[in-house]
Parts: structure tokens; sequence; C-alpha cells
């Protein structure tokens, strides 16, 4: 009996020894599994800060292409301003041009009649002086 419980007992020590063993080997497994698990938590807050660092700078992009957007709405009305402006103006030379010719036409009737005028006046003139000359003949 004694020796019974003796193989007994080596049967619990062996047993007792790969259950130990077995129990280090679990150990180790989740020691590797909890240091993964932190790697993989760290690795997930590194991403998560670079995505929010991503739509920050998205936001500030975003922002930017809004305040471009607006820059050249505002830009194509000062545009448009300026093209009425320019059309304004080329519509009062154009109309000042033709006032121009006008009375440079005008101008020019009035002083080749101007010249007529003078021409008549010449002749009547001559012609008073012609009857005056006849008259003191005359008397």
């Amino acid at each position: 009996m004694n020796e019974q419980l003796r193989i007994n007992q080596e049967s619990k020590t062996i047993q007792r020894e790969r259950l130990e063993t077995t129990l280090e080997e679990k150990k180790k497994e989740i020691e590797q599994f909890l240091t993964l698990t932190e790697n993989i938590a760290a690795k997930s807050r590194k991403i998560e800060k670079l995505h929010d660092d991503t739509k920050q700078l998205l936001d500030g992009k975003f922002k930017e292409a809004e305040q471009v957007k607006n820059d050249l709405f505002k830009a194509k009305e000062q545009l448009t301003q300026a093209r009425q402006v320019k059309k304004n103006c080329e519509t009062d030379i154009a109309s000042a041009q033709r006032t121009s010719k006008i009375l440079t036409s005008k101008i020019s009737n009035l002083d080749q009649a101007s010249l007529k005028m003078q021409e008549m006046l010449y002749t009547t003139e001559f012609q008073v002086q012609q009857m005056e000359r006849k008259l003191d003949r005359a008397s």
C-alpha cells in the first residue's frame, strides 16, 4: 500500500509539474497577448490622433476653399462691374465722337456761310462804293 501511495504521489507530482508547466505557458501566452493588446491599443490611439489631425487639416482646407470661392465670386462681380463701366464709357465716347463730327460739320457749314456772307458784304460794299463814285461824278 505504501508502494501504491508512493506511486500515486509520484503520479500526482508529475501531474502537478505538468500543470505548473502548462500554467507557466499560459501565463506567457497571456503576457504576450497583453503586450500585443497594448501595442494594438497604442497604435489605435496613434491612428485616432492622426485621424483627428487630418480631420482638422481637412476642415481648414474646406474653409480655405470656401474663402477662395467667396473671393472668386467677388472678383467676378467686380469684373462684371468693370466691364459695364467700360461699355458705358465706350458708348459715351462713341456718342461724343458722333456729336463732334456733327458739330465739326456744322462749324464747317457755318464757316462756309460766313465766307459767303463776307463775300456778299464785300461785293455789296464794293457796289456801294461804285455807286457813291458815280454819284460824286454826277454831282
